[in-house]
């Protein structure tokens, strides 16, 4: 036996180890078993076997004679019974007989062991073993009623057989009992008092049910492998069943288990609703209106196996007595669940009253000192203390403050109290359970530091919340009708109630200080970014002003300076030179004001359809032309070539000709200055998907570097030489493409040269675009 006390949990291995140790079945039962397996049995030999036990001999021969009243006449001996009978009746009537006094024995072994007879067990006890015999019996007795009634559908199964297994089926329920007593007996009380199948509690409490340890000592036993099947299947319906070959068996069993449990015959520890008897005849295929008529005889049938197996003597009239007052006590156990579970939902109807009475002053619990204080007030009217105390931990290790409230609401002290350091964090009260007295250290400090109005000394705690490193909440009250009056459900549905009512408002608070604290920061953040965009604004002001101001310098100091060579008297050669100088600084002033204007005031597209390889032609020529008056490639070497290409099917473009020419031409003057050893290439294509235009011009010269990228399209920027260029060629190619809903894009790899590209969405007119959609 396993020792219960030292391992409550003990693994379902070991359980079923324990099986092993169990009583084995005699050697006369063993050879019956073996010859009724085999075709060349010595029938004479096996009923000299039985005849050597006197006992035995009685009861299987007053078994055989029940099996067939039109023989019995004539079964004097087992040597009779076998030829009259056959040799399964007779293996059947011995199993009976060897099962039942071995495990008889066995209950008288385990009662003297624990200090008592077999026949002094106390009354209360939920589970017991005679009256699960006179169940099995009974079960036995309905399945051979069954099996006689419907012969056509046993499939060969004779009403022994049926007899047999009926009375094994439940045979692990003995097992359980045998090696867990102590926890068998729990497992029956809860199904008894929660009115549950007792083989669901047994897999809660055990980890194992009565069904596989019942297999297990039908294969420990070697008993065929129908009636293992029978202990390990039967209760089970027809659909949940597995394709095994005794389904009929375990059918007529667990057909015969529902009618012994409708008439109350025996107790086998199941509180569970009884199967509906028509509805197991029908899946089962069992003629229902004959299994209906076993009531009849059923109980003159239990009486008669019950004196031949030896259970005891009962007369068919007090085990009718016996069944009604069965009946009537489960009767008195419904009613008496039903009067508690009314009680309990009469309290649950005044806790939810209560519940529903704080929540609905939950939208004026704003702050955590508020809803302490809802806390409290509510707490002590509910609990019937004159006063409470609610004691707060905010994280752990942390001061704790403790609050004292009376039945209106009214603080009565607030402190904070210092515990001494041993005592830890304020979550060591949670283990003591709710509504309990308080015991230990920490409580009896806590005790001290409390004055309840009523002047009690005794307070019980309430957890209210207890989160893990975060906010830790109990309530000490000195009522002591609580528990009786809202029941310990109750009581912890209020508390939880409470204890989410201060989490929320901690978390409210805590959300509300976030939010304030996110705002400062957002506001700090955003005045940082105002301050410095404003500051690169005002960097690139300076260098727009400084760049503006180097540009109309340059032509105004030369106006400035042939000004004065003209107001000289004579050099008339030299004031000519002057004149041509001015008209030429006018000029550029009038150019660089020209592009100014640009951004200012840009001028709107003119649209016209026109084709894209003379836009490329057009844009080449103008850089070429530029490129010859800033001196690109010098005197003594041609300039970079520039290579055009235009993909087929390109076509025409809905654009303003003149102006993104005048940008690509600014793009082709970059290739042309960045020294590319093969030339610039120009190339025309469709972008496959979205449709929109590209125009990219790629060179291999010396590339750009990170900060010329970063302010290439900042007006008047440039890392070229002095005197080359104004710095205005990339914004105004950008502003250009701006106007056409378009962009330009860079990359560039320093050393390795650079490509920009024209990306024009809307380059189509209305009819190309309706094209171009059919196409797609």
């Amino acid at each position: 036996m396993i020792h219960e006390s030292e391992q409550p949990g003990a693994h379902v291995e070991v359980v079923l180890s324990q099986i092993g140790s169990l009583p084995t079945l005699s050697p006369i039962a063993v050879r019956v078993m073996r010859a009724a397996n085999s075709g060349d049995a010595d029938l004479r030999e096996i009923a000299r076997l039985i005849e050597s036990d006197a006992s035995m001999t009685a009861k299987v021969l007053a078994l055989c004679r029940r099996a067939d009243m039109g023989v019995s006449h004539a079964i004097t001996t087992v040597d009779r019974a076998v030829v009259m009978l056959g040799l399964e009746a007779v293996r059947a009537a011995v199993l009976s007989v060897e099962i039942h006094e071995m495990f008889s024995h066995a209950l008288e072994r385990s009662e003297a062991t624990r200090g008592r007879r077999a026949d002094d067990a106390p009354a209360e006890r939920a589970f017991d073993r005679k009256d699960l015999w006179r169940h099995s019996v009974a079960v036995a007795s309905a399945a051979e009623l069954i099996a006689e009634g419907n012969p056509a559908a046993m499939a060969g199964y004779s009403p022994q057989e049926a007899f047999l297994a009926g009375l094994l089926h439940d045979l692990g329920k003995l097992a359980l009992d045998a090696i867990l007593p102590r926890s068998f007996e729990r497992v029956a009380v809860i199904a008894r008092d929660r009115r549950m199948n007792i083989a669901e509690v047994e897999r809660r409490v055990l980890g194992l049910d009565h069904h596989l340890a019942g297999k297990r000592l039908g294969e420990h036993w070697g008993l065929p492998h129908a009636l293992q099947d029978v202990m390990w299947l039967h209760g089970q319906s027809s659909a949940m069943l597995p394709e095994v070959p005794h389904r009929v068996l375990i059918g007529v069993v667990t057909t015969a288990d529902a009618a012994a449990r409708r008439l109350h015959l025996g107790w086998s520890g199941n509180a569970a609703p009884i199967d509906d008897l028509d509805s197991l005849c029908r899946d089962f295929g069992f003629d229902a209106r004959r299994v209906g008529e076993i009531d009849r005889v059923l109980i003159d049938r239990v009486s008669q196996r019950c004196v031949d197996i030896g259970l005891d003597h009962v007369t068919p009239a007090s085990l009718m007595l016996d069944c009604l007052s069965r009946a009537n006590g489960q009767l008195g156990q419904v009613s008496a669940i039903l009067d508690a579970r009314a009680r309990d939902s009469g309290r649950a109807e005044v806790v939810l009253r209560h519940v529903t009475k704080f929540l609905a002053g939950d939208s004026e619990r704003r702050s955590f000192a508020s809803a302490l204080s809802e806390v409290g007030r509510h707490a002590a009217g509910v609990l019937g203390s004159p006063s409470v105390a609610v004691v707060v931990e905010a994280r752990e290790g942390s001061s704790w403050s403790l609050d004292e409230f009376d039945a209106m609401g009214a603080v009565g002290s607030h402190r904070v109290l210092e515990p001494p350091r041993e005592f830890g964090s304020l979550r060591v009260l949670f283990e003591s359970g709710a509504r309990r007295v308080l015991s230990g250290s920490v409580a009896a400090w806590l005790t001290e530091q409390v004055n309840f109005a009523s002047g009690s000394r005794e307070a019980r705690l309430v957890p209210l919340i207890g989160a893990s490193g975060g906010l830790t909440a109990v309530l000490l009250h000195s009522g002591s009708a609580a528990e009786t009056m809202l029941g310990a459900p109750g009581l912890e549905a209020l508390a939880a109630t409470w204890g989410v009512a201060l989490s929320s408002a901690s978390k409210h608070e805590g959300a509300k200080r976030l939010g304030e604290q996110l705002a400062e920061a957002n506001r700090a953040l955003s005045e940082a970014q105002s301050r410095l965009v404003s500051q690169k604004s005002m960097e690139r002001l300076a260098e727009f002003t400084a760049g503006a101001a180097h540009e109309m310098n340059n032509p105004l100091m030369v106006i400035s300076g042939m000004a004065q060579v003209l107001s000289e008297p004579g050099r008339a050669h030299e004031k000519l030179t002057a004149a041509a100088k001015i008209i030429e600084a006018s000029e550029k002033l009038s150019e660089l004001i020209t592009n100014l204007h640009l951004f200012a005031e840009p001028p709107r597209p003119a649209r016209t359809v026109g084709g894209v390889a003379e836009l490329l032609n057009k844009a080449a020529g103008l850089a070429r032309e530029r490129a010859g008056v800033l001196g690109v490639g010098g005197r003594s070497k041609s300039p970079p070539k520039i290579n055009l290409s235009c993909d087929p099917g390109i076509g025409a473009a809905y654009l303003d000709h003149q102006q993104i020419a005048l940008a690509l031409c600014e793009l082709i003057v970059n290739g042309l200055l960045s020294s590319p050893k093969r030339g610039v290439d120009v190339r025309a294509s469709v972008d496959g998907f979205d449709g929109g235009l590209v125009i990219s011009v790629t060179d291999d010269g010396c590339g750009m570097s990170a900060r010329a990228l970063d302010h290439a399209f900042d007006p008047f920027f440039s890392e070229l030489p002095a005197g080359r260029r104004a710095g205005l060629g990339l914004p105004r190619a950008r502003r250009y493409v701006d106007l056409h809903r378009g962009e330009v894009m860079l990359e560039s790899t320093p050393g390795k040269g650079t490509t920009a590209r024209i990306i024009l969405p809307d380059w189509r007119d209305s009819h190309s675009r309706q094209i171009a959609n059919q196409a797609a």
